[in-house]
C-alpha cells in the first residue's frame, strides 16, 4: 500500500485516541470544557466566562468529596471547575451611587424581614388582623456591607444552602443584601430603602463605571445587566450615577479608598487573594 494510506491511518487513530483520552469537566454553569492539561481546561473556563486565570479553580473528586487539584495532567475520576470567590476568600470592593451631581449616604444592610402590604386594598374576605399581605426574608448570602461604603464578599459566612461562590457572586447579592431593587427593562431603575427610585428614560441612564484595581485608570461602563456583575476583583471600584446618555462618570469617594485599602484580600488557602492592586 501507499505511504499515504499509513500516514492518514495513522492520524485518524491519533485524532481517535486524543479525543477519547479528553477528560469532561463539570461546571455549574453547564457550559462544555475537555480537556487533558489542567492549564488548558482553566484557560477555557477562564475565557468563556471573561475572566482571569488566575481565578479559576480545578477539583479533583473522590467519591462524594472534592479538593482543590495541583496537578497538571487530568487523567480519570472525576472533575469539575469553577472561580473565586470560594468559600475561605474574603475580598472587597469599594461602591459610591451619585445622583444630581452628589454622592449619596453610604447604604447600610436591610433589615432582613420585610413586611409587604397588600398591593391596593386588603380583600373584604380577609379577617385576618393586619395590613401585611405576606413576609419576605432576606439571609444573608456572604456578601454585604457595614455601612462603610465597601461590599464585603466572603461567601464562608453564609449557610450552605444558600451561599454563592464564583461567577455567581454578582452584584444583585449586594442590591439584594442592602434593599436596592433592581429593574432591568425597560430601562435600568434603582430603587433604594430610602423610597428614592429613579428610572431610566430617553435622556437619563443609570451606568456602572468598574475599575478592577481603583487605581486602574481605565474604566469599563455598563449601562445595563448591573445585577450580573461579577464580583471577583480583590480592590475593585464601583462607581454607579444616574446622569445623561454617555455623561462622564464622577470619582470615587475619597474615603471609600482609604477602607478598602486598609481592609485588604486574603485567598481561602492562607495565601494572598490571586489579584493584587499595585
Amino acid at each position: 500500500m501507499h505511504p499515504e494510506f499509513y500516514i492518514v491511518c495513522f492520524l485518524i487513530v491519533l485524532f481517535l485516541v486524543w479525543n477519547i483520552t479528553l477528560v469532561n469537566v463539570d461546571n455549574v454553569d453547564g457550559v462544555v470544557v475537555r480537556g487533558h492539561t489542567a492549564n488548558n481546561v482553566i484557560e477555557q473556563y477562564a475565557l468563556i466566562h471573561d475572566i482571569e486565570p488566575q481565578k479559576v479553580v480545578l477539583y479533583k473528586h473522590t467519591g462524594r468529596f472534592k479538593s482543590v487539584s495541583t496537578q497538571t495532567i487530568l487523567s480519570g475520576g472525576r472533575w469539575s471547575i469553577g472561580a473565586r470567590p470560594i468559600v475561605g476568600d474574603h475580598i472587597h470592593a469599594a461602591i459610591s451611587f451619585w445622583v444630581g451631581g452628589q454622592p449619596r449616604n453610604v447604604e447600610h444592610d436591610r433589615n432582613p424581614i420585610q413586611h409587604v402590604q397588600y398591593e391596593v386594598t386588603k380583600p373584604a374576605i380577609c379577617k385576618t388582623p393586619g395590613t401585611e399581605a405576606y413576609t419576605k426574608v432576606w439571609p444573608h448570602t456572604g456578601v454585604h456591607t457595614h455601612c462603610d461604603g465597601l461590599i464585603h464578599i466572603h461567601p464562608w459566612s453564609a449557610p450552605s444552602v444558600i451561599r454563592k461562590e464564583g461567577i455567581d457572586v454578582q452584584l444583585q447579592l449586594w442590591f439584594d443584601q442592602v434593599g436596592i431593587q433592581y429593574r432591568e427593562l425597560p430601562y435600568v431603575s434603582l430603587q433604594f430603602q430610602d423610597g428614592l427610585r429613579l428610572d431610566g428614560n430617553r435622556t437619563h441612564r443609570w451606568h456602572v463605571s468598574e475599575k478592577k484595581c481603583f487605581k486602574d485608570s481605565k474604566a469599563t461602563i455598563y449601562n445595563k445587566h448591573f445585577n450580573q456583575i461579577w464580583l471577583g476583583h480583590a480592590y475593585a471600584s464601583y462607581v454607579v450615577w444616574f446622569g445623561r446618555l454617555n455623561s462622564e462618570a464622577p470619582p470615587q469617594v475619597e474615603s471609600h479608598l482609604v477602607t478598602l485599602s486598609a481592609w485588604g484580600a486574603k485567598g481561602y488557602n492562607q495565601q494572598p487573594y490571586p489579584h493584587t492592586c499595585l
